[in-house]
């Protein structure tokens, strides 16, 4: 079990880096779904497989790119888990559009960094660097 000063650590840590995340990304927080943080090449393709399977597609065998028989998710960089419970989420009745699955992608990436601060921070305590430090170069 964590000690209440490892809890103390982290909780500065999220803070800092919500602090982080705002100032850098406050705009893209307020409006997610009008922004795409690639334009080109493969980038691109993560955005366009989600949204055309979300809206197009049925299970987990895409047919976009008109190979002759289709091929799976995994083979065009979607994502199965986060189609999954987006599946799941037009089942109960929520309706999908392009800006909805670019706002998804771009808040679960953003929001990926706080997961990232706080392995970060939980590995620099183990290897037995002071808190600040883990802190600051998480």
């Amino acid at each position: 079990m964590k000690s209440w000063s490892d809890i103390r650590w982290n909780l500065l840590g999220t803070g800092l880096g919500l602090i982080w995340i705002w100032l850098t990304f406050g705009d893209l927080l307020i409006h997610p779904g009008q922004y795409l943080f690639s334009v080109g090449g493969d980038g691109v393709k993560a955005y366009t497989t989600l949204a055309w399977q979300l809206l197009h597609g049925e299970g987990v065998w895409h047919e976009m790119y008109m190979y002759p028989h289709g091929t799976h998710l995994m083979n065009v960089d979607a994502n199965p888990l986060l189609y999954g419970i987006s599946s799941l989420l037009s089942g109960m009745g929520m309706t999908w559009t392009a800006g909805k699955v670019v706002a998804l992608i771009n808040s679960m990436m953003i929001l990926g960094i706080l997961p990232a601060i706080w392995l970060l921070i939980s590995i620099g305590r183990k290897l037995g660097i002071s808190p600040l430090f883990s802190i600051l170069t998480a």
